[in-house]
């Protein structure tokens, strides 16, 4: 059975930051998704979707070499963009979630509408759709493995799986996540530890086969 993995970097990322260990950051997503193949099941291709954050040189820096790493373990990726954004926040018509400042102060504190910029990650929902679906219809795959939660997948899966009722979906959680209707519409479910993880740090040092060496910026 052929089996394509298509992971969500930005919800791989997020999980991974909430564990605190840097090293995670280095971790070779085909031998991560090699740990959640069946017996007679083949690994084909693992895309991985993410975005550069252009206004910070470290951070792509940083990003653009672990890329580089992943490529010289046969991982796809396919980059989608960042946009600047501005969002209103009013008192009257938003809930504040989580707040430092004390209830009691907030009418005092706050004041009654705050506009701002922020970057949002954009088209990588559409992306990793679009891949899903695009394999499927050419062939590609019998079984899809799919590292997210994100319910917006939801959709793409179950268009496949109308059309083409004999593909099957496994949904992996990154580490500590949710994704109860990822969970739902997949024929199997599985979540990413702390051990998988371990099996699947790359080395500190990558030398690719036009002999460029890569260091890994997270390990020593």
């Amino acid at each position: 059975m052929r089996v394509v993995c298509f992971i969500d970097g930005f919800n791989m990322y997020h999980a991974l930051a909430r564990l605190g260990d840097e090293k995670y950051k280095w971790v070779d997503l085909r031998k991560l998704s090699e740990q959640f193949i069946s017996e007679g099941e083949q690994l084909t291709d693992v895309y991985y979707f993410t975005a550069y954050c252009e206004w910070n040189k470290e951070k792509k820096t940083r990003h653009k070499l672990y890329v580089q790493a992943l490529e010289t373990k046969r991982v796809k990726t396919i980059l989608g963009a960042f946009k600047v954004v501005t969002r209103k926040f009013s008192k009257q018509s938003m809930p504040i979630i989580k707040c430092s400042i004390p209830k009691w102060l907030r009418k005092f504190w706050l004041p009654k509408r705050i506009i701002f910029q922020t970057h949002e990650e954009k088209e990588m929902d559409v992306n990793i759709a679009l891949k899903i679906v695009e394999l499927a219809v050419s062939n590609q795959y019998d079984k899809a493995i799919i590292i997210s939660g994100d319910s917006d997948l939801v959709p793409a899966i179950t268009t496949v799986r109308r059309m083409y009722p004999t593909k099957k979906f496994k949904c992996v959680l990154p580490p500590n996540g949710r994704g109860k209707k990822m969970c739902q519409t997949c024929d199997e479910k599985s979540q990413i530890s702390r051990h998988h993880l371990d099996q699947a740090i790359m080395d500190s040092i990558i030398i690719t086969p036009s002999n460029i060496t890569i260091a890994s910026p997270y390990i020593k």
